[in-house]
């Protein structure tokens, strides 16, 4: 008895080396180590800096010096992408404000109220707006205005989603193109007008 109980221990302890010799295969091993994620980014300019631009500094304006031929006071936004993807340029916030500065005679013979203090410079400047495609600083062939009308008029904002890619320029020319002359051009005297405007680089069209 002793004899067959000893054999069948035998026999299971070669069969479980049998088994597990059966189990092994060849194997190897490869590494993803060190996944890095950047993000990218947008970064506008306006005339290469972060800061306040403005361009347009006028004064003692009057019909005369507006309409001369070829001389219309002008000034040029450059608007630069220095990030690493592409973006689409709007304008946004334009606000016009009117300061009526001082009411002479001639403006209250033209109807201005003395007490008041809001200007009427906006009605009668026109201002004109276009993306510079051909960079020569004024209107070419195949160039068309974004906005063309009194200042007074200008909207809140421009959505004109202008693909400006990394490292790329646009170019916006605004020029006072022209007095909006009435028998009423007394009431602009002495006054004032300021455009402020935002140019946004957005990473998605509007």
């Amino acid at each position: 008895m002793k004899k067959i109980i000893a054999s069948t221990l035998v026999l299971i302890i070669a069969l479980t080396g049998v088994i597990g010799a059966t189990a092994a295969y060849f194997s190897d091993v490869g590494t993803s180590n060190g996944n890095t994620f950047t993000a990218g980014s947008l970064d506008l300019k306006v005339n290469g800096s972060d800061d306040n631009v403005r361009l347009f500094n006028l004064s003692d304006i009057h019909p005369e010096y507006i309409v001369v031929p070829d001389s219309q006071p002008h000034s040029q936004y450059i608007i630069t992408n220095t990030g690493t993807i592409k973006g689409y340029l709007n304008i946004k916030n334009i606000v016009v404000t009117n300061v009526e500065n001082d009411c002479i005679g001639p403006e209250i013979a033209a109807g201005d109220e003395a007490t008041s203090s809001d200007g009427e410079l906006g009605d009668f400047l026109n201002l004109r707006l276009w993306v510079d495609i051909t960079e020569d600083g004024w209107i070419s062939e195949g160039e068309a205005t974004f906005y063309d009308g009194k200042i007074n008029d200008l909207p809140s904002e421009f959505l004109l989603n202008l693909e400006i890619p990394a490292g790329g320029t646009a170019k916006i020319i605004g020029v006072i193109s022209d007095w909006w002359s009435s028998p009423n051009d007394n009431l602009a005297q002495t006054d004032s007008v300021t455009i402020d405007l935002t140019f946004t680089l957005d990473q998605k069209a509007q």
